[in-house]
């Protein structure tokens, strides 16, 4: 969510080095790991919606007086994937 929202607003730095700090932590945390391995469908819906956010959110940077209305357009669908995946996630017991 950080990446997205600094780059959306105009803080094209501290975006890119946010990106990219997920982007590591996403592929070697113990905790993304546990998830990708044990949560379907997990790994998917974080791919797109870290892929379609910082989409929307450079076209955001090149248009900001409207980037509110854009990163709504992120917002929405990116809220309603993570409830399904948070049910999932309930039954889930870290050992």
């Amino acid at each position: 969510m950080l990446p997205v929202l600094t780059l959306g607003n105009g803080f094209w730095e501290i975006g890119v080095l946010s990106a990219t700090a997920f982007t590591v932590l996403f592929y070697f945390d113990p905790v993304f790991k546990f998830y990708r391995s044990k949560v379907p469908n997990f790994q998917t819906f974080m791919l797109c919606s870290f892929l379609l956010g910082m989409s929307l959110a450079t076209i955001a940077f090149f248009i900001p007086e409207h980037s509110g209305k854009v990163l709504s357009l992120w917002g929405l669908p990116t809220l309603i994937g993570g409830l399904i995946i948070v049910k999932q996630q309930g039954k889930l017991q870290y050992k």
